[in-house]
């Protein structure tokens, strides 16, 4: 029954939505959709700070959709793949991370993959990677250096890294 009316509300929100309605203020009498956005974004932009491997970019990789007017993408590498999320424009500059000439192909990942490709690196045991996770993670990591048109680009995006992975890495 609770997934029934569940349904008939979404369906009355996406009805308000094509009608041109904001439905950000809707709430739960806590917090609207609008309150956990914002909270999400500025927990999101503490978060890729502390983070190795991260980058935004203001287009979406070339063999992808155009990107969202007005907005941009913020992404992070783990071992397991990317986890990625969009933002308005004018919150650019709190994410003080590298900026890409435009975001690594997209990898098909979900919003649960997102969460668990977090949640599983926040639950290592190590600060650094492991041999294993540093291997997994430079699949990923060449995709990021390839957006780069030259050594010196690459470079520059790897010295903003206060972590050492392997020296390969490094040296890419």
């Amino acid at each position: 029954m609770a997934d029934i009316r569940i349904f008939q509300v979404q369906e009355r929100i996406n009805k308000l939505k094509n009608l041109g309605v904001h439905v950000g203020s809707l709430s739960d009498t806590y917090h609207s959709f609008d309150d956990l956005y914002k909270h999400r974004m500025y927990l999101n932009a503490a978060l890729f700070r502390t983070l190795p491997l991260t980058w935004k970019s203001k287009f979406h990789h070339p063999s992808s959709d155009k990107m969202f007017d007005g907005m941009f993408i913020v992404g992070v590498i783990t071992p397991d793949g990317m986890a990625t999320y969009h933002y308005d424009l004018p919150y650019w500059d709190l994410f003080k991370v590298p900026e890409l000439p435009h975001s690594p192909e997209y990898d098909g990942h979900t919003p649960d993959d997102a969460i668990n490709r977090i949640n599983k690196y926040f639950n290592r045991t190590a600060l650094q990677y492991t041999q294993e996770e540093a291997e997994k993670a430079n699949k990923y990591l060449d995709q990021v250096l390839s957006c780069f048109d030259n050594d010196d680009q690459r470079a520059a995006y790897l010295s903003t890294f206060r972590i050492i992975f392997l020296d390969d890495l490094k040296n890419k």
